[in-house]
């Protein structure tokens, strides 16, 4: 649960403040705003601590000023029933996966209508999506979004970590492990270690300064700062210093009494006397190790933290929708555990009998049990059970339905449609519905993306001097390698994400549409059975897909094609004309052989209306307009080819069936409808 320490930076010595006094007093001031910060929030970190422990099951907590003020559980007689029906994990675990359902599209906004810029628009898209693959972004993301949905408020950190990434050779040691090249990393950071000053301000990137704080084992604090910890023994904290032990218990986290604490202070111009200018400043204990008071040392000048909102509340902390349910979840408990008391008082009845009549100890619930009395005493009688109520019973469902109200969760949202629903329309309707109570979380999913992607793409461009291999999927789906370094996207950074894009989309009602769309004819059958998802169907459709995987392939190899390469071969081919004799039948001159038309030839088993619309589809594409013209022109060849392939085979066709066919030479109008030969 602690989280561990991402550093952006290596310690600098020689970057510390240099006077003794000054760096005790920031460290002075720094220690003291965590303490003021921790303060100001205290109410609203017993909710987080409230609703960690209902998430978990741990209902029945009350407070207590008991040894400083705790939660806990309060002693209850034996025959008490304290039943816990978990209605909350479930809610969590369905709002989690409708905010990580969809990552959103996002798309980069080129600096000019230039091509240049809109070329490096194109690689800033492709690097965002290799690097927020390779570096594993959507997995900070989800755990970001549980602490979202649990405390309301979650964030993720990206920074430049120095020590990662591809390994370039070391030219003082060649043979040595080569030196790291850097690469930008994700984090989810819990509210509980990052701290603002000012509550009443909503957007993270206005506060004045952001404190994370999380603690370090001393062993691995002394291998990264090395003399500077040096007499740091005594300077050890716990992990519950930031967790409470609920949080710890959630985990069956201990414990670490040879921590220290590590504070990492981002500082925006004019947030800090000693700051004046900005910076950030590390300090392990109270030792500071790194100090930079020439602003934020990233290009993009924002706080590497990103902010995601789930209630809205006006003030910074957000909140969760366990604090609305918590109540109806403690009352349905309390029924339920009635309810069960209520059960076991029937199955074993209370006795009412004279003292001394009979042995207590010797009555059972053993069936066809004697029980034997003290003759001239009174036996002992059963007290008579009153069965509860009916509107006890009916309570249930009563505290259920306000469940569903106030989560926004009925039971489409749950997995079930209501009674007499089928429609596929008609489902998706209602899923929008309790869609909709989370269309502010969404919302700030969508631009938490963006922020991200933003600070991502700033990264890039200030710390990737080389060029780095980037996988890519084009537009046609096709897989691609590319080398680019930061300069190539150069003020390309402004990243949209596609609005409602996050939303979450009912698997079923999306079937059913397909299957309506095919059955209308609006989309063939292999495109619905590429757009169904459905499981069992990957073989297949893979079967289907071969042509157009090959046709892929060729549009990855002609894009790539050297212009130069493309004049040799035209050359090669001029010449060949020039050289070969005409042949003579018969005194009458028979035409001369046509060569080649393009460097990638056209096979005999293609399937030549595929290929032509699948480099159709390209060709319509931002990445086709951006290649030279040499290489256009040798897509135009391609396709021709292609397009005379398939008119010979239906005029051979035609011939073997007696009867006449109209070609096409249009090579961007494919092949006539009805007319696509087998090669």
């Amino acid at each position: 649960m602690e989280t561990s320490s991402n550093t952006s930076v290596t310690p600098d010595p020689a970057s510390l403040l240099s006077e003794v006094k000054r760096n005790g007093e920031l460290v002075s001031w720094i220690t003291n705003a965590h303490k003021e910060m921790k303060a100001a929030r205290n109410k609203t970190q017993l909710k987080w601590d409230i609703s960690i422990s209902f998430f978990a099951g741990k209902q029945y907590l009350e407070f207590t000023t008991a040894q400083g003020g705790r939660l806990m559980v309060p002693k209850a007689p034996k025959h008490r029933v304290r039943l816990t029906v978990n209605r909350i994990r479930p809610m969590i675990r369905t709002e989690l996966a409708r905010l990580t359902q969809q990552k959103p599209s996002a798309s980069v906004i080129p600096a000019t209508s230039e091509d240049e810029d809109m070329a490096a628009a194109f690689a800033a898209e492709q690097i965002w999506e290799s690097v927020s693959r390779n570096s594993k972004a959507p997995r900070a993301f989800r755990e970001a979004a549980f602490w979202t949905v649990v405390c309301g408020t979650g964030f993720i950190k990206t920074w430049w970590d120095k020590t990662a990434g591809p390994v370039a050779p070391d030219p003082a040691n060649p043979l040595g492990p080569g030196i790291p090249l850097g690469d930008v990393k994700f984090a989810a950071v819990t509210p509980y270690h990052l701290f603002v000053p000012l509550l009443r301000i909503t957007d993270i990137q206005e506060q004045p300064y952001v404190l994370s704080v999380h603690t370090m084992t001393l062993a691995a604090a002394r291998m990264q700062y090395g003399e500077m910890l040096k007499g740091m023994e005594s300077k050890v904290c716990s992990s519950n210093e930031l967790l409470s032990d609920i949080v710890l218990d959630l985990n069956g986290n201990n414990a670490e009494p040879d921590s220290v604490m590590c504070y990492e202070m981002w500082v925006k111009p004019n947030g800090c006397k000693y700051l004046p200018n900005g910076g950030l400043v590390h300090v392990i204990g109270d030792r500071v190790v790194y100090c930079s008071d020439k602003g934020i040392p990233y290009s993009h000048g924002q706080y590497p933290f990103t902010k995601i909102e789930h209630i809205p509340t006006g003030v910074f902390y957000t909140e969760s929708s366990i604090t609305d349910v918590r109540p109806l979840q403690q009352e349905y408990n309390r029924v339920r555990s009635q309810i069960t008391e209520a059960r076991n008082r029937m199955a074993k009845p209370q006795w009412v009998a004279q003292a001394g009549s009979v042995d207590v100890s010797r009555m059972t619930t053993e069936p066809g049990q004697v029980i034997q009395y003290t003759p001239g005493m009174a036996p002992p009688t059963q007290v008579a059970l009153t069965p509860l109520p009916g509107y006890v019973i009916q309570e249930q469902d009563r505290i259920l339905s306000d469940i569903e109200d106030l989560s926004g969760q009925h039971q489409v949202s749950t997995g079930s449609a209501p009674t007499g629903v089928t429609a596929a329309t008609a489902i998706s309707f209602l899923q929008e519905k309790d869609d909709g109570i989370l269309s502010t979380t969404y919302a700030s999913v969508e631009e938490a993306w963006e922020n991200i992607a933003y600070q991502t793409l700033n990264l890039v461009v200030q710390y990737w001097d080389q060029e780095r291999t980037v996988r890519t999927t084009g537009a046609d789906a096709g897989f691609d390698v590319m080398l680019l370094k930061g300069s190539d996207i150069k003020n390309n950074t402004d990243v949209v994400m596609e609005g409602g894009s996050a939303l979450p989309v009912s698997k079923a009602a999306r079937q059913a549409l397909l299957m309506d769309m095919m059955k209308m004819g609006f989309i063939s059958p292999q495109d619905g059975l590429k757009m169904l998802d459905m499981g069992g169907t990957q073989r297949l459709w893979e079967r289907l897909r071969i042509d157009e995987s090959q046709a892929q392939r060729e549009n990855i190899k002609l894009k790539k094609v050297d212009p130069a390469l493309i004049q040799q071969f035209q050359e090669a081919q001029a010449q060949l004309l020039q050289s070969t004799p005409q042949a003579s039948v018969d005194g009458i001159n028979s035409p001369q052989p046509t060569p080649m038309e393009s460097l990638l030839p056209v096979n005999s088993w293609d399937n030549h209306a595929i290929h032509i619309e699948v480099h159709n589809t390209f060709r319509k594409t931002q990445q086709f307009e951006l290649l030279p013209d040499a290489v256009k022109i040798e897509f135009e060849s391609h396709v021709n080819m292609h397009v005379a392939a398939a008119n010979q085979a239906m005029q051979q066709a035609s011939m073997a069936q007696g009867t006449p066919v109209a070609t096409n030479q249009d090579p961007n109008g494919g092949i006539p409808s009805g007319e696509q030969p087998s090669a």
